[in-house]
């Protein structure tokens, strides 16, 4: 049976895929469907960098919460040291995760600012140098901190005692959850007193730079204090509320041989 010359089949010019071939029996390149390559290639030259996603709060309330979860900072360390001036004046210094995002993320919205302050709802009251306000976080004389991060107290010894009653007003005290306290001279600690101020610590951590010799009465003077705390653990018994305990003693004296 044969084919008439008008039929589809019998054009000499398509093959059976229905491309158009050159006479050589070549592809003719535009005549092929653009590759994906090609296809986002002439979106970019089109559109340019994509800065804006507007479709963000069409996006379920659970994703753009876990959005904003990943925008947070790490746990961070807070660092107060005290020095010995007329007027006592004490330095915060913020030791940031080195992978932390920029802040400027959660002040997109509404949304993401009640993320952040729910992740951060403690409040350390503070002020800048020149007496402005002044804030790694809400330039409010305020430093933001949460139950991940630690708050770091440098010469405890000498800072705790003499502004007790000061330090125990103050309503950011009792949200510490992570405290770690440096001593060097004075270890007669009021540890009844620092756990009812702390009160919602979860792990305290002692770092003592012990000065002195072996067997003196500085040495029996601090063993003294650890008995103290070791003692006032074990008669709260099975109490949940007792934070984990963590002493850390570095010896910058020693005797010679």
């Amino acid at each position: 049976m044969s084919l008439r010359k008008d039929d589809k089949t019998s054009d000499s010019n398509c093959s059976a895929t229905g491309v158009e071939e050159t006479s050589d029996k070549g592809i003719k390149s535009d005549a092929l469907p653009p590759t994906t390559g090609q296809v986002l290639t002439k979106t970019e030259l089109k559109l340019g960098p994509l800065t804006k996603f507007k479709l963000f709060p069409k996006l379920p309330v659970e994703l753009r919460l876990k959005i904003w979860n990943l925008c947070l900072p790490h746990a961070k360390t807070i660092r107060i040291e005290g020095h010995a001036l007329q007027n006592e004046i004490f330095d915060v210094a913020l030791i940031p995760h080195p992978r932390d995002l920029p802040l400027a993320l959660l002040n997109v919205c509404k949304e993401s600012n009640e993320t952040f302050i729910e992740h951060l709802p403690c409040v350390l009251p503070v002020c800048s140098k020149d007496g402005q306000g002044d804030s790694y976080y809400t330039g409010l004389q305020q430093l933001r901190f949460g139950d991940v991060d630690t708050i770091h107290i440098n010469d405890f010894d000498r800072i705790y005692p003499k502004h007790q009653p000061l330090i125990s007003k103050q309503s950011w005290v009792g949200q510490v959850k992570k405290l770690s306290v440096s001593m060097k001279n004075n270890w007669k600690v009021d540890w009844p007193q620092l756990l009812e101020d702390f009160k919602g610590l979860t792990k305290l951590e002692i770092e003592c730079k012990i000065i002195y010799l072996p067997n003196t009465y500085l040495s029996r003077h601090w063993a003294q204090s650890l008995v103290e705390l070791q003692s006032l653990k074990e008669s709260r018994g099975g109490d949940a509320t007792f934070p984990e305990i963590a002493v850390r003693e570095f010896n910058t004296f020693r005797a010679r041989e």
